[in-house]
């Protein structure tokens, strides 16, 4: 084993019966996965969490992992930080994403998300590389472990295929954060689907989706009543969320008031 202290180790588990063969592409995706896991860590750490927003090369280096051993006819990889680089910053991090996996583990994404507790956009952008995962697990491979070496609450983690299949169900459910208001001007309206596009205070535009058809006629009577179509109004209802999307962003909102 290599002399610097590992950080992560992975294992991948057949059904024992006979030795498992897994492709390069599978290992090699899997361990971009994490390192991508791990760059998204860093940055929410550090506040800036945004699209588009890309590490420094200073803060990918300090944030890399490399393969220090593979255990003899074993699929199991011991990863390291890379070669003259102090692994502080890693430390602080891995908890982090430990967190985050047994949050994915334990099927808390809905839960975190709909209370929109402090990690639920971190969560939810970490899901395009859960899903990475997820798809490893093909009957072949039975499970991706992933056990941090120092210590922390929990010893492993271990993505098999219920972890998979809750995974990938997350893309077709219809997620929604607390209860809260929105205001802003009405920009476009559509009766036969009875929804309205909405330009906000901060300049976003919101498709707003409605309870009850007649609302959208309520929108309506208030705007000719009016005169103009500047009109201010206040929505109140849950935003509605994609998994994988930046949660600080909200495209679709469905009301169940209007004032």
């Amino acid at each position: 084993m290599n002399a610097k202290s590992e950080i992560l180790r992975v294992e991948f588990h057949g059904n024992g019966s006979e030795k498992l063969a897994v492709p390069m592409s599978d290992v090699g995706h899997t361990l971009v996965a994490l390192q991508q896991m791990i760059y998204k860590c860093y940055l929410y750490n550090e506040g800036r969490l945004k699209p588009g927003v890309r590490l420094k090369h200073r803060e990918r280096d300090a944030c890399a992992l490399e393969v220090s051993s593979i255990e003899e006819d074993s699929l199991i990889y011991e990863l390291v930080p890379v070669k003259k680089v102090d692994n502080g910053v890693l430390k602080s991090v891995l908890p982090i994403l430990i967190e985050n996996l047994l949050d994915y583990k334990k099927m808390k994404v809905e839960n975190l998300i709909s209370k929109r507790k402090p990690t639920s956009n971190l969560i939810s952008q970490m899901f395009v590389q859960a899903e990475e995962l997820a798809r490893k697990i093909d009957g072949k491979i039975q499970s991706i472990v992933i056990i941090p070496t120092n210590d922390y609450e929990v010893d492993r983690i271990v993505i098999d295929a219920e972890t998979s299949n809750y995974i990938k169900s997350l893309q077709r459910k219809t997620l929604y954060g607390k209860e809260q208001s929105l205001r802003g001007f009405i920009k476009r309206i559509d009766f036969i689907e009875s929804w309205v596009e909405v330009i906000t205070m901060i300049d976003m535009r919101v498709r707003v989706l409605f309870e009850k058809r007649a609302m959208v006629s309520q929108i309506l009577s208030k705007l000719c009543k009016q005169g103009k179509w500047d009109t201010l109004f206040t929505f109140t209802g849950r935003p509605v969320y994609r998994i994988g999307s930046d949660l600080d962003i909200v495209v679709k909102f469905e009301a169940n008031k209007i004032a």
